[in-house]
């Protein structure tokens, strides 16, 4: 089945924008973890609010209505998460490969 409103029919990412995904992921979830465990909500709140900025900026650009830029938010948070792991993974690799 291929479904055109599917991201993998769009023109793929650029280097830049998964890189930034990736710090803004990192510094999202560091940032919800900080305010869960510290409690220290000004600091961290602010943390997630910038790390959400940079995640929507690219998606508010080239979305085309509401809904394609909150699935855009979201897959942009787990790009970023999976650009992550898969860094984990090579890094892994080269050293026990």
């Amino acid at each position: 089945m291929n479904d055109p409103g599917r991201r993998h029919d769009k023109n793929p990412r650029s280097a830049g924008v998964r890189a930034l995904n990736a710090v803004c992921a990192i510094v999202f979830l560091g940032a919800a973890a900080f305010m869960f465990f510290a409690a220290s909500k000004m600091m961290a709140a602010s943390a997630m609010a910038l790390a959400l900025v940079g995640i929507a900026a690219p998606v508010i650009a080239g979305a085309e209505g509401i809904l394609e830029v909150l699935l855009g938010i979201v897959e942009g948070v787990v790009d970023g998460l999976l650009a992550i792991v898969e860094a984990i993974g090579e890094l892994f690799s080269g050293i026990f490969g």
